[in-house]
């Protein structure tokens, strides 16, 4: 009778021992083999995350802001291509107004920040080049009359940049600037200011990278040593005393 009750007693535990620790850790191994599975997609996405991050960190972002900010393009130095610039002035003769270029000219514009205040130009204008499409009349402007043999060039050096007010046609005065500078000619210095306009940088057909600036001042010819005039009836002059200039320029990376 002792035996009896120790026997059911050995077959439950042994029972309870061998279903309930055997079925358990099988339904736990693919539990377990199931989080390695998922943890093995994940480095698969991992790979991802980089590469959506490599193109959204290159520099390539900044072009993008250049094109919002045009006046980044514009930094450097530049040297003025005298094949598509002009630099011309006009005088009055009598009741009507005389018309003339130079052919042979000069320049650098250094811009070393988008704040064009603080860049700088530099001109040199070869006097002998002046025409109006008269040879005669050209031949007297060459002369001593109104030019020194012993100064054939004209200098402008800027001293300051200024910002300038919004013009008529003009939506911004971002691109509106006083140049003040010395323009020297005929051994005369004087200061000059220089109405101008930035037109921007643009690409042309052939690559070429181009900075674009129109300009334009005036002058008193007395001011520069410049006294030759014809007087005419009733205390007039042949000539007059102001002569505008106008620039148009186009300038490449130099």
């Amino acid at each position: 009778m002792t035996d009896r009750p120790e026997n059911p007693k050995l077959p439950t535990p042994t029972a309870t021992g061998s279903s309930s620790f055997t079925k358990p850790a099988e339904s736990q191994q693919p539990a377990v083999a199931d989080t390695p599975q998922t943890t093995a997609e994940q480095p698969e996405v991992a790979p991802a995350d980089p590469k959506l991050g490599t193109p959204a960190a290159p520099t390539g972002d900044v072009p993008a802001g250049d094109s919002d900010d045009p006046r980044s393009r514009a930094i450097g130095t530049w040297q003025v291509d005298t094949a598509h610039s002009d630099v011309e002035f006009t005088i009055r003769h009598l009741m009507s107004r005389v018309r003339g270029s130079f052919t042979d000219f000069t320049a650098t514009v250094h811009i070393p920040s988008t704040d064009f205040t603080q860049a700088s130009v530099e001109a040199t204008i070869q006097l002998g080049s002046l025409t109006t499409q008269n040879e005669q009349r050209d031949a007297h402007l060459r002369s001593a009359d109104f030019f020194k043999q012993t100064e054939p060039l004209m200098t402008f050096r800027s001293t300051e940049i200024v910002q300038a007010a919004r013009g008529r046609r003009q939506a911004s005065a971002d691109t509106n600037y006083t140049i003040i500078g010395d323009l020297t000619l005929n051994g005369v210095t004087r200061e000059v200011e220089l109405t101008s306009e930035w037109l921007g940088v643009e690409v042309d057909g052939f690559g070429t990278t181009r900075l674009g600036v129109a300009a334009s001042t005036e002058i008193n010819k007395r001011d520069f040593g410049v006294d030759f005039n014809v007087p005419l009836d009733g205390d007039k002059l042949l000539l007059g005393d102001r002569v505008d200039i106008d620039l148009s320029i186009q300038a490449i990376r130099g």
